[in-house]
């Protein structure tokens, strides 16, 4: 995705995007705001003549924690930015292109089998899909979906309206089925970031070396797991001397084990690499000795329970909402240093009378180029086109022009929200989340199930020799599984390609 601009910029953007929360496509005048935006050089001057354009979504069904609140409204929200923006972006998409749209809303678990069941039968229920990765990889695998690459005239892919990086690891053998964009924000909340507590970094001269603290050590490269480690033991104590750790006392981290996979992948952990054929490569058992190293470090930030408070631990407290009132009174308080978890609880703080910043789960060290973000395949979003679309032209038209839409009013939106009232609160973090956003790891084995990724570094104890046994010991299932889906994906999409003729 395209850099994140300065936060004022931001602002101004967002607010001259709100104006058109009015009228359909007018805004509090009664002008027309259509032309305020930027649309696709491609599009032209198309008219649907009034299509129901229909899009499939889990909507608001997600829970506390997962909603689609960015794709369809929900007039129970209005008033929030994100919400209202959808709300521009649709009425104006409407108004430009004569089109109507519609959500057909399924509960989140039910959801992909509902989109297979139609597909399945041949029914025109909906023109895209907006549904979990790994739901859509099943669907993928099934062939019942259209590869996006095939229709390059009419959707931009390599705009800046849609994740590169994403189209780039998610295609399969130069077959792109589904994909993240401006107009899919699950996917962003479901990606895992660090909070850290503002307070704890001065308090305990954490960066005494660095302009601008932790920032200033992530954007020089510096920011490693022995450099969280470190602070991690710097700063975990016995608060109230009573002998024992509970809730009422410091730590460095907090979280649950599913951080255990996601540190390790930002210390180089992926299992696959792309060949000149684009297709997945294992490469896991070669970062072996790079992985031990870093196994260690990790393994005590986020079990030792003299520096970590997981969420098992936290929940016998009693805490109505153990990520809020517990996780969120440890940062309140300045008694926990890190909080690794999905950028969705970012929503949840945002009543905390705390500072809090935003930074990428640290490399395995200086020499490792790129700074790497886990997501949970089964939360974050995606959109994909059925095999059962009956124009596609119009379709992928229509989807194009509604994404970079999405990309003025709903994406902007959502990186203000991240920004303002008492939610991340300074430019940095911005950047921040640009370089979060862009370094993304879609590993296949975790998109579409092959064998064992991050879950092979859960349940093997403090030692890092059993980790490196329990990756050699996956090793030829995952490989067997690897080959075994590529195979099943050709011939799946060879009888499709025939069955089209």
């Amino acid at each position: 995705m395209k850099k994140i601009i300065s936060l004022l910029l931001v602002l101004a953007m967002v607010a001259c995007v709100f104006v058109g929360c009015g009228k359909k496509g007018e805004d509090s005048t009664g002008g027309d705001v259509v032309d305020t935006f930027d649309w696709p050089e491609n599009l032209g001057d198309r008219d649907f003549d009034g299509y129901e354009f229909r899009i499939l979504t889990w909507g608001a069904q997600g829970g506390t924690h997962w909603s689609d609140y960015g794709l369809s409204y929900d007039e129970s929200l209005a008033g929030d930015i994100v919400n209202d923006a959808v709300l521009t972006r649709d009425s104006t998409i409407e108004q430009k292109l004569n089109i109507k749209l519609t959500y057909n809303e399924q509960s989140k678990e039910s959801i992909s089998e509902y989109a297979r069941n139609s597909i399945y039968a041949g029914s025109d229920d909906f023109d895209i899909l907006s549904v979990s990765i790994n739901s859509a990889a099943s669907l993928a695998g099934e062939g019942l979906l259209l590869d996006l690459y095939d229709y390059k005239d009419t959707l931009n892919l390599d705009a800046d309206w849609w994740d590169q990086n994403a189209n780039k690891q998610l295609s399969i053998q130069n077959h792109l089925y589904f994909t993240t964009s401006a107009l899919t924000l699950v996917d962003k909340n479901a990606t895992w970031v660090v909070y850290f507590t503002k307070g704890m970094i001065d308090k305990y001269n954490l960066c005494p070396d660095y302009d601008n603290g932790l920032y200033s050590m992530v954007e020089e490269g510096d920011w490693t797991i022995d450099k969280m480690y470190e602070m991690v033991k710097a700063v975990s104590s016995d608060t109230n001397g009573d002998g024992e750790m509970t809730d009422e006392d410091t730590y460095g981290h907090c979280g649950e084990m599913f951080n255990l996979g996601a540190l390790m992948v930002g210390c180089g952990s992926h299992v696959t690499d792309k060949d000149s054929t684009d297709t997945p490569v294992y490469v896991w058992t070669d970062q072996v000795d790079s992985l031990y190293n870093s196994y260690g470090y990790v393994y005590d930030i986020v079990t030792n329970n003299d520096y970590s408070m997981l969420s098992g631990k936290m929940g016998g407290y009693g805490y109505q909402d153990l990520w809020v009132d517990g996780f969120g009174s440890l940062m309140t308080n300045e008694r926990v240093l890190f909080n690794v978890t999905g950028m969705n609880r970012c929503y949840l703080y945002r009543n905390l009378d705390c500072e809090f910043g935003i930074v990428p789960v640290p490399k395995a060290n200086k020499e490792q180029e790129n700074y790497h973000s886990l997501m949970s395949m089964g939360q974050a979003n995606c959109i994909a086109i059925p095999q059962t679309c009956v124009d596609t032209d119009r379709t992928t038209t229509i989807l194009d022009a509604l994404t970079c839409l999405a990309y003025q009013t709903t994406y902007e939106a959502y990186i203000n929200k991240a920004l303002t009232y008492k939610y991340l609160r300074d430019d940095d973090s911005a950047s921040m989340l640009s370089l979060i956003f862009d370094s993304r790891l879609y590993d296949p084995v975790d998109v579409y199930g092959w064998g064992s990724g991050t879950s092979a570094f859960f349940g093997q104890g403090p030692n890092p020799t059993k980790v490196t046994s329990a990756m050699k010991a996956v090793q030829k299932l995952t490989k067997s599984q690897m080959k075994d889906g590529l195979e099943e994906f050709a011939k799946v999409y060879e009888d499709v390609g025939e069955g089209n003729q």
